[in-house]
């Protein structure tokens, strides 16, 4: 979750609360107090009662450099790892991930996550599926980091919101 900046009282910490380095619990929302319903959670009812402002995620091109160190290094003449094919694997790769880090954010407000693009541009039409990239925090229902919640690369999260494609 380091790699998020997630902390405990921004929009992005409500948004995945009781997820991080110092937390026990990873892959389920807490549910509402008093109610055995689970999507919701103790965070969604902080939220609602806190007026956050908008907080978008820095970018880390961290996964990408790596990438496409780990190509250059398959692809130097002479290396004992020398392999053309995983060189240029890893190096496509890592340019992907350099061209999503330099044009899309991860923006947290009051109750929700949205995706937008890196000029400021609000959430747009999502192309595959329809309806606009953004997710109320309290439609979570599943969550977790990839590889590990110590080591984030990747943050899964499924949520009710997005109409069936």
């Amino acid at each position: 979750a380091a790699v998020l900046g997630i902390k405990g009282g921004s929009a992005r910490g409500l948004c995945f609360a009781g997820v991080g380095r110092d937390s026990v619990r990873v892959g389920r929302p807490r549910s509402q107090p008093g109610s055995s319903k689970s999507g919701g959670g103790e965070h969604a009812a902080v939220l609602a009662s806190k007026a956050l402002p908008l907080e978008i995620v820095e970018p880390s091109f961290n996964l990408a450099a790596g990438s496409l160190a780990v190509g250059a290094v398959f692809g130097i003449k002479g290396s004992p790892l020398k392999n053309g094919i995983v060189a240029v694997a890893f190096a496509i790769f890592g340019l992907f991930v350099a061209f999503q880090t330099f044009n899309l954010r991860f923006a947290f407000d009051k109750g929700s996550f949205d995706l937008r693009f890196a000029s400021g541009a609000g959430p747009e039409e999502n192309v595959v599926v329809g309806g606009v990239n953004r997710w109320p925090c309290k439609s979570f229902v599943n969550w977790t980091f990839l590889p590990s919640k110590d080591f984030p690369i990747l943050v899964y999260f499924k949520e009710t919101e997005t109409p069936a494609a």
